[in-house]
């Protein structure tokens, strides 16, 4: 069947990324715009097994959002992993967190309700980086290797192909 999403706003949402969980409901991840309608942020949305919004997780629209401080307008999700703990990784990319439009390799991670995982990434639940040697980067893909590192995989600024490795810790 098909289950078309009935947006709770004006506002453009971009689904970029499916993950699939054990009770075969569904983490949406990608953005939504803020209410200039071009600033976009890092957007999850929970969908129950039905395909029913789970208005438990994030807002009644069962969706929430996260910005990193700093930032430029494109924050957008491109893949998300779930960890054995129900944890859920999401990586991505945005422009301008280190103070240029470089754009920046973006990964959060969330604990199963939705909320920023405040043991990740030195109490913050995310963080940027750029590559060696400045290279804007592009996180695209994510998988979770058996020692519990988070790998990124995803495209330099440069055109390259880029894996980066994080303990589990971020």
């Amino acid at each position: 069947g098909k289950i078309a999403i009935p947006l709770t706003s004006n506002l453009p949402e971009h689904a970029t990324s499916l993950l699939v969980l054990p009770d075969d409901s569904l983490i949406v991840g990608g953005s939504l715009a803020d209410a200039t309608g071009f600033n976009e942020r890092f957007m999850l949305r929970h969908l129950s097994a039905d395909g029913g919004i789970d208005g438990t997780f994030g807002d009644a629209a069962g969706r929430l959002t996260t910005t990193f401080p700093g930032a430029g307008s494109t924050q957008r999700i491109n893949a998300l992993a779930r960890e054995p703990d129900g944890r859920i990784v999401a990586v991505g990319a945005a422009p301008g967190l280190s103070g240029n439009d470089q754009y920046e390799v973006y990964v959060a991670r969330f604990n199963p309700d939705g909320t920023l995982d405040q043991s990740f990434a030195a109490g913050t639940g995310r963080e940027a980086f750029l590559l060696p040697g400045g290279i804007q980067g592009f996180g695209n893909a994510v998988a979770l290797a058996p020692d519990g590192d988070i790998v990124i995989g995803g495209t330099g600024g440069d055109g390259s192909v880029i894996v980066v490795r994080l303990l589990p810790d971020g």
